[in-house]
């Protein structure tokens, strides 16, 4: 099948020379357009919801004509040739697709670009066979751990991404010391696919002091009142923050070219800082190191008491600071949702109480100041939440029954997860006062905001924020309040 794919499919290529590529560069004027596709199956996807439902009668073009970064023809051989997109006078190029099929651009859903670029830069890939990875049982994580150690200098951190611990042969997730096999003299952090949880080895749980006297929620111990090694969730997976270092722009630059090879034209951006996020992208469309477009969902409110990231952004996006506790919080003049923030003149806040600039952190993250940014590259999204963890670490808040205790099954049940169980009620980021609080903030103002739901009783929660906002504002009428993931409604 993916021989298949690869020989017949032009999704990946055709769809980001359509729509990225076919007017980069502007010709003479006297060319009607700049590259032409034809001969091959060109599905527009333009179909009605419920054309689509039928999925008998998918629309079709002969010919593709695209000038200046936007299509201009899209329609019969018969009407390319009369208005004279297949003559080579008239074009700058003309792509013989070869029978091959093409689509539009992929838009990204939801996603978090940049991390894939300095997940294969960086990191050690975890990935198990699903995602073309190698590491379906404990041993070849270790080893991948291993080989990494290798070449790296003792004392420096080792970080893992994507274990799967649902397609490790032994279904369970790793210890400290399974890590510690890999090595001893390094620290080492792997993360979990879901990215709500993560496993450290003992040189990790060394290196920030964490042994059986932290009381943190989501620290996992043994029988015997040792820490495992398994964090779950942010206030336990933030006891070891370790990193590796890399390079902002580097990351940028192959995470464009990993969506832009399966066809996406349009990435998903954001929960982390517009001040940190912006400038490296703008400094990226500089080097031409990013060609696609990103929608960037800036974090919103992590809760009154914490909500450093929501001003800042709200600051960074043109909201006024009106003296309220969560500061920042009038948005008469701010930007729309949808609006075209390529060249935002990012400005530069220091870190509480701190009083260090993010570009003394790291260069990348300087402002751009003067240069010419193309436009219509990056747009600003909807406002991100997060109110719950997630299904796979047991930690999404859940109505009653919740989750089942897998510690009851014996070592004979076909689906064994006996002491996995981890015994949390779930976790909450914020309560449903604080995010009917936090909601209100951006739909007073008309602003889209995405909420991460995984829990029945997340969803349940939100649903009630939504509830009292609306009667709240109930002059605001056209929001579009969105749930992410949602996997238990």
């Amino acid at each position: 099948m993916k021989k298949h794919m690869q020989k017949h499919a032009l999704s990946i290529a055709a769809a980001v020379t359509m729509l990225l590529g076919g007017g980069m560069q502007l010709y003479a004027a006297d060319k009607i357009a700049d590259t032409v596709y034809h001969n091959g199956k060109i599905y527009t996807v333009t179909e009605t919801a419920a054309e689509a439902r039928e999925g008998n009668d998918a629309r079709t073009v002969d010919v593709v004509a695209t000038l200046n970064g936007k299509i201009i023809f899209a329609g019969s051989k018969a009407d390319a040739e009369s208005k004279g997109f297949l003559s080579v006078a008239n074009v700058n190029k003309i792509v013989d697709l070869r029978g091959k099929t093409m689509l539009p651009g992929f838009v990204d859903g939801h996603g978090h670009f940049p991390q894939q670029g300095e997940s294969d830069l960086y990191k050690v890939n975890l990935n198990s066979p699903l995602l073309d990875g190698t590491v379906n049982s404990m041993d070849k994580l270790i080893e991948a751990l291993a080989n990494k150690a290798k070449v790296t200098p003792p004392g420096q951190p080792i970080v893992g991404d994507n274990y799967d611990d649902t397609q490790l042969l032994e279904q369970v997730h790793p210890t400290r010391y399974d890590l510690d096999k890999a090595s001893t003299e390094h620290p080492i952090l792997v993360r979990h696919i879901s990215g709500h949880m993560s496993v450290a080895n003992s040189a990790a749980l060394d290196l920030y002091g964490i042994d059986e006297n932290n009381q943190t929620e989501g620290l996992v111990k043994d029988k015997d009142g040792k820490p495992t090694g398994l964090l779950l969730e942010g206030d336990a997976m933030a006891l070891v923050p370790l990193k590796v270092k890399s390079n902002p722009l580097q990351n940028v630059s192959r995470a464009d070219q990993v969506y832009a090879a399966a066809g996406v034209t349009t990435g998903d951006s954001g929960t982390t800082p517009v001040v940190q996020d912006v400038p490296v992208f703008q400094k990226a469309l500089l080097k031409n190191r990013l060609n696609i477009r990103l929608a960037y969902h800036p974090m919103g409110y992590y809760g009154a008491s914490v909500d450093m990231f929501g001003w800042m952004n709200r600051a960074a996006l043109g909201w006024t600071d009106d003296g309220t506790p969560d500061r920042y919080t009038d948005g008469s003049n701010a930007l729309p949702g949808g609006s075209d923030i390529t060249s935002l003149p990012v400005v530069m806040y220091s870190k509480p109480g701190q009083g260090i600039p993010y570009e003394q952190i790291d260069p990348s993250y300087a402002p751009v100041r003067t240069a010419k940014l193309p436009e219509n590259h990056i747009f600003l999204g909807a406002w991100k939440f997060v109110e719950d963890g997630s299904p796979q670490g047991y930690t999404a808040w859940m109505k009653k029954p919740g989750f089942y205790d897998w510690g009851e099954y014996t070592e004979e049940d076909s689906f064994n997860k006996a002491g996995y169980f981890n015994g949390l009620p779930g976790t909450r980021y914020m309560t449903t006062e604080d995010l009917t609080h936090g909601l209100s903030i951006y739909h007073k103002y008309g602003h889209s905001t995405e909420t991460h739901t995984n829990g029945s009783a997340a969803a349940e929660a939100w649903v009630t924020a939504l509830e009292n906002i609306v009667s709240m504002y109930p002059e605001v009428k056209d929001t579009r309040h969105t749930s992410i993931h949602g996997q238990t409604v």
